[in-house]
C-alpha cells in the first residue's frame, strides 16, 4: 500500500496539482471521501487512500505540501502536462463551496503556490457538481471554524469573481496563519487581497496584491467581523465605497491590531489607509500609505447617490459609535473633499492615544486629526502635526485638529502644530472641548509625562478592573528628546517591555 503520510503528523502530503484538486472530495481531510459518486475522481491521484496512511489511529486531520507547485508549469503535475482548464476560461474551481466547506488543516510547510487563476464573473453555469460557483472566490470557497490554513504563499495570483472573493479564501471562518499572497484581485462586493470576508481569525498574514471592486474593498480583507492581528498589506487598492488599505469595513465584532498599510487606498466614500469604515476595535496599528479620494465622473450621479468623496482618512474613513481606535497612527498622505482627516475622516466613536502626521487636503470639514466628531464622537490624548490644505474658494470648517466638532461631542487634551495649520475655523466649539494649538516647540520639548503631556499616562484598558483612569497606568507613550514628537510604544515580543521600535519606524518616519 502507499503512505500519504511519511513523516506521521496527521496530514496528507500534496506533491501534485492533481492532488491539491481532489481535496474538494475529502473536505475534513481523512483520507476517506463522503462524496461517493467521486470516489474513483479521489483515487485518481490518491490511490487507494483507506489503507496505508501512516495517519495516526489510521485517520488524517488535513493535508501538507511537500514542495513548491505551479498551475503553469508541467512539472507541478502528475500527468505531466499544465492543465489548460485551470490555466484559462473560467479557471480554478475554488475548493468548498455552498454547504460543502473546507474544514480541515492546511499546512503549507513554508511553500508557494504559484500563478493561480479564476475568471468567474457571475455569468457561468454552475459547477460539474451543483455548486454556485461565484458565490464565494479564492483557493478555497468557504472554510469553516474548524478549518486552519498555515505557513503558504500564494504567489502572482489572478482572481476574479463576484461576492466574498480573495485570493486564498472567499469566505474565512478559520483561523489563517503565517500566509502571504502577491498578484490581482478583483470582484464587485467583500473583495480583499487574502479573503473576502473574514468571520475567523487571520494572524502574521500580508498581502502584496493590486485590490480593485465597488464595496467592501481591503488590501488584505474585504469585510471582517472576526479578528485581524500582526499583518500587513501593500499595493493598490482601488473601489467606491468602505475601501481600506488593510480592510473594507470592519464589524462591531471586528478586531484590528498590531498591523498596518504602505500602499494606496483610492476611493469615493468612506476610504481609509488602513479600514474604510471600523464599528470594532483597532489598536496598536497604523498607516504610511496615501490616501485618494476619486470623484465619481457623473456629476448627477454624485447628487443622487452622494459620492463626493466624503469621508477619508489616513487611518479610517469612518469610525462609528461603537467603534474605538486605541494606540495608533498615521502618516498617510490624505486627500478627499468633505470630512477628511489626517487620521479619521468622520468620528463618532472612541479615539484615545493616536496622531496624525501627514498633509491632508480637501473643501469642506478637513482636519488634521478628524474631518468631523459628531453623534457623541470622544477623542483624548491625541495630536496632529501635519498640514490642512483647502482645495477651492468655497471651503468651510477647516481644523489643525478637527474640521467641525458638532454639539455633543468632546476633546481632551489633544493638541495640533499651529506651525503646520494656523487655522482653526470651528475654534470656540473645538476650544472649549479640550483641543489646543501649541507651537511646535512646545509639543516636542517635553521628554516625558510632563507639561501639555501631564494627562497622558491614563488607564486605558482598565485591566485592574476599578474603572479609574488615575491608577493602572497604561504608559504608552516615548517622548524621545527633547526635539522629538511623543511616540507610540507597544510590547510586540512580549517581553514586558514596551518601546515604540516594536511598533514602526516612528521616529524616522514621522514627525
Amino acid at each position: 500500500m502507499i503512505d500519504y503520510d511519511v513523516d506521521d503528523d496527521g496530514l496528507i502530503e500534496v506533491r501534485y496539482l492533481e492532488q491539491l484538486d481532489v481535496i474538494r472530495h475529502d473536505l475534513v481531510g481523512t483520507g476517506k471521501p463522503k462524496n461517493l459518486s467521486r470516489v474513483a475522481h479521489h483515487r485518481s491521484a490518491f490511490p487507494w487512500p483507506e489503507s496505508g496512511m501512516g495517519c495516526p489511529g489510521g485517520v488524517c486531520e488535513g493535508y501538507e505540501l511537500m514542495r513548491d507547485l505551479d498551475f503553469r508549469d508541467g512539472d507541478s503535475y502528475a500527468s505531466g502536462t499544465v492543465n489548460s482548464k485551470w490555466t484559462d476560461g473560467v479557471g480554478w474551481l475554488p475548493i468548498g463551496l455552498g454547504e460543502r466547506t473546507f474544514s480541515a488543516k492546511f499546512n503549507g510547510n513554508g511553500y508557494a503556490i504559484s500563478n493561480l487563476y479564476i475568471s468567474r464573473p457571475g455569468d457561468t453555469k454552475t459547477d460539474p457538481i451543483g455548486l454556485n460557483e461565484t458565490e464565494s472566490t479564492g483557493l478555497f470557497g468557504r472554510t469553516t471554524d474548524e478549518s486552519e490554513i498555515s505557513n503558504v504563499r500564494l504567489l502572482d495570483v489572478q482572481v476574479l469573481g463576484v461576492v466574498r472573493v480573495g485570493g486564498m479564501v472567499g469566505l474565512n471562518n478559520g483561523r489563517i496563519h503565517n500566509v502571504s499572497i502577491s498578484g490581482e484581485v478583483s470582484g464587485n462586493a467583500g473583495v480583499g487581497g487574502l479573503t473576502g470576508s473574514n468571520l475567523g481569525e487571520i494572524v502574521a498574514s500580508s498581502a502584496d496584491v493590486s485590490v480593485t471592486g465597488r464595496d467592501e474593498i481591503g488590501g488584505l480583507v474585504g469585510i471582517s467581523d472576526g479578528r485581524v492581528a500582526g499583518s500587513h498589506a501593500t499595493g493598490k487598492v482601488s473601489g467606491r465605497l468602505n475601501v481600506g488599505g488593510l480592510l473594507g469595513w470592519s464589524g462591531k465584532s471586528g478586531l484590528i491590531t498590531g498591523s498596518y498599510f504602505t500602499g494606496d487606498a483610492i476611493g469615493t466614500q468612506v476610504l481609509g489607509g488602513l479600514a474604510g469604515r471600523n464599528e470594532g476595535e483597532i489598536t496598536r496599528s497604523y498607516s504610511a500609505g496615501t490616501v485618494s479620494g476619486r470623484p465619481v465622473a457623473n456629476t448627477q450621479q454624485v447628487s443622487r447617490l452622494g459620492l463626493a468623496v466624503s469621508h477619508a482618512g489616513g487611518l479610517v474613513g469612518l469610525n462609528r459609535s461603537h467603534g474605538s481606535i486605541t494606540k495608533s497612527y498615521s502618516i498617510a498622505q490624505v486627500g478627499g473633499d468633505y470630512r477628511a482627516g489626517g487620521l479619521v475622516g468622520g468620528n463618532s466613536g472612541t479615539i484615545i492615544a493616536t496622531y496624525a502626521a501627514g498633509d491632508v487636503a480637501g473643501e469642506s470639514a478637513v482636519g488634521g486629526l478628524l474631518g468631523v466628531n459628531f453623534g457623541g464622537g470622544v477623542v483624548v490624548t491625541s495630536y496632529a502635526a501635519g498640514r490642512t490644505i483647502k482645495r477651492g474658494e468655497d471651503g468651510f470648517s477647516f481644523g489643525g485638529l478637527i474640521g467641525s466638532n458638532y454639539e455633543g461631542s468632546r476633546v481632551i487634551d489633544s493638541y495640533w502644530n499651529t506651525h503646520s495649520t494656523r487655522r482653526q475655523l470651528d475654534s470656540d466649539r473645538v476650544t472649549d472641548s479640550g483641543a489646543r494649538g501649541v507651537i511646535a516647540a512646545h509639543m516636542v520639548s517635553p521628554t516625558s509625562y510632563e507639561g501639555i503631556y501631564s494627562h497622558w499616562n491614563l488607564d486605558v484598558d482598565n485591566a485592574d478592573g476599578d474603572f479609574d483612569p488615575s491608577t493602572g497606568r497604561d504608559d504608552f507613550w516615548d517622548f524621545g528628546t527633547s526635539g522629538q514628537y511623543p511616540a507610540l510604544r507597544v510590547d510586540f515580543d512580549g517581553d514586558g517591555v514596551a518601546t515604540w521600535q516594536e511598533f514602526g519606524d516612528q521616529r524616522q518616519s514621522g514627525p
